[in-house]
């Protein structure tokens, strides 16, 4: 019982630290000037979403030490009264750029606790057949008992010259690239291209991510239920699949135009869900890989999505920096050929 009220609190943290870092990608479809312009120009968006990217990478190590040192609890909760103080700072002053792109730094910083998370809490609190569906839980936001043993030493070298490392490092940056794109711009996307309402992008930019939870926990349980294959087989099945059908979404939204709004949101409800149990299919590989050191896969993965997060806002800069929709079919594209060479 004790194990779920952990989960169920741990699943609440991740979630504000999750929806504070992604609070702005939202609100700034609503932030305009006087003559109802958008107040941020295309490349001061990409900045302020890229540098979410660049706390987190310069979150990573922190967060490693902070965990060697004070300790999970201390090192989570610190990084969790970090992330709220940016979020309620920033209404104090305004739209100023320079705050705002502070607290994205911020908010960067402590989402490297977030990835922490994913690789100490399950091994912790779930035993073996239960970490695939734990950690599908905690990826909504989205045991091994010598996994807090200060006695032995992290084997890095073992772990960075592993080609199963390293092949979940390059499949997870095409995953994340698709991911990011609409987790970044997907309220400016259903705003711009498909031409919604502002209420109506909150409730359609939302329905996706709803989708993925539920289809998360299932897919956790049938991690740790189908035992008629090997685990290995299990999460790489989970990858392979899940890629196929996010290039083939992407593949779809190049064509798709303002009048066909209902398949570019099929699309995208389908993307994120499948991009969801991508992620599963990775936590579980680096779980499989990493032993009791899987808290260092997840912050490697959490530097591979950080690299990604500066990668998608450059190239929406460069590709589709007036958000109109021939330059968003054409990112499409490049997006879905980044995930073909991802999965390949």
């Amino acid at each position: 019982m004790l194990s779920y009220v952990t989960l169920t609190l741990s699943l609440i943290c991740l979630t504000l630290i999750v929806a504070n870092a992604a609070l702005f990608e939202f609100t700034v479809i609503c932030m305009k000037d006087d003559d109802h312009n958008l107040r941020f120009s295309s490349y001061e968006q990409g900045l302020l979403l890229g540098v979410i990217a660049v706390g987190c990478m310069f979150g990573t190590y922190p967060s490693i030490k902070l965990f060697d040192t004070i300790g999970f609890n201390n090192c989570f909760t610190l990084m969790g009264l970090l992330s709220a103080i940016g979020t309620l700072i920033v209404p104090f002053f305004g739209h100023n750029f320079y705050v705002i792109l502070l607290d994205q730094l911020v908010q960067g910083i402590a989402l490297a606790a977030a990835f922490l998370a994913l690789g100490v809490i399950p091994a912790v609190v779930g035993d073996y057949n239960q970490k695939g569906f734990f950690a599908s839980i905690l990826t909504c936001s989205m045991q091994d008992e010598n996994a807090n043993d200060k006695g032995h030493s992290v084997p890095y070298r073992s772990i960075f010259t592993s080609a199963s490392f390293w092949g979940l490092m390059f499949v997870d940056f095409g995953d994340t690239c698709g991911y990011q794109l609409f987790m970044f711009y997907g309220p400016t996307y259903l705003n711009k291209v498909l031409s919604y309402e502002v209420r109506e992008t909150g409730f359609f930019a939302a329905l996706p991510h709803l989708l993925s939870m539920a289809t998360k926990t299932a897919g956790g349980f049938l991690l740790d239920r189908a035992t008629c294959v090997g685990e290995g087989t299990r999460a790489t099945l989970f990858i392979a699949v899940s890629e196929v059908v996010m290039m083939f979404c992407f593949a779809v939204l190049s064509f798709v135009t303002a009048g066909m709004a209902f398949v570019g949101q099929a699309m995208l409800n389908v993307l994120t869900v499948f991009s969801g149990l991508a992620f599963i299919g990775l936590v579980s590989g680096s779980q499989i890989v990493g032993q009791q050191y899987t808290y260092v896969l997840t912050t490697a993965i959490a530097v591979q999505d950080s690299l990604a997060g500066l990668v998608v806002p450059a190239m929406v800069a460069l590709i589709a920096p007036n958000y109109e929709e021939a330059e968003a079919m054409a990112h499409s594209v490049l997006v879905s050929d980044r995930d073909a060479d991802g999965y390949c």
